[in-house]
């Protein structure tokens, strides 16, 4: 489907009825709370999901059809969020929202400011204060911060996340 804009990412499931967590910036959750249909990336491509409902409790989540229990909802976990840019109509665009969830940047190469190229995330673990992408540099894992504080900036295209990491933190 064409004019499809990426907004976040689906996270983990909610829950025993079938519920699964959105992250997105807040900036979208009135007009999510209006749709009818999300698109989630699964094997690269974007397919529709029909919403029974979406709720902004202090999460938000949302139950579409056909899933009834968590175990339902692995498939559809940590994947990309898409909707149609016609149901976004009069949210401004923003270069880049610290409001962010980034479990979209899983595969992502990080590159630091004066480090250079140290490794792709091959994880993300969400904490409840921020996430963190592990990587793999020097033989071990590392645990990098996922926040606007230390990136600068995502090159979507080029699956790069550009980052200025403070001295030290890969030596922990």
């Amino acid at each position: 489907m064409k004019d499809l804009i990426s907004i976040g990412h689906t996270g983990k499931s909610h829950g025993l009825k079938g519920e699964i967590r959105l992250n997105v910036s807040k900036k979208y959750n009135e007009a999510l709370a209006q749709l009818e249909v999300i698109f989630i990336a699964l094997e690269g491509k974007p397919v529709p999901f029909f919403v029974e409902y979406i709720k902004n409790t202090n999460l938000l989540l949302a139950k579409f059809e056909d899933f009834e229990s968590k175990e339902s909802l692995k498939k559809i976990s940590s994947k990309e969020v898409f909707v149609q840019a016609s149901d976004l109509e009069g949210i401004e665009e923003e270069v880049f929202d610290t409001d962010l969830v980034f479990g979209i940047l899983k595969g992502f190469e990080v590159i630091d400011e004066e480090l250079g190229s140290i490794g792709v995330i091959e994880e993300i673990i969400e904490f409840p204060q921020q996430e963190m992408g592990i990587i793999s540099y020097k033989e071990r894992e590392v645990m990098i911060p996922l926040n606007g504080d230390y990136i600068l900036q995502i090159h979507h295209e080029k699956q790069q996340v550009q980052v200025k990491l403070p001295h030290g933190l890969l030596e922990l």
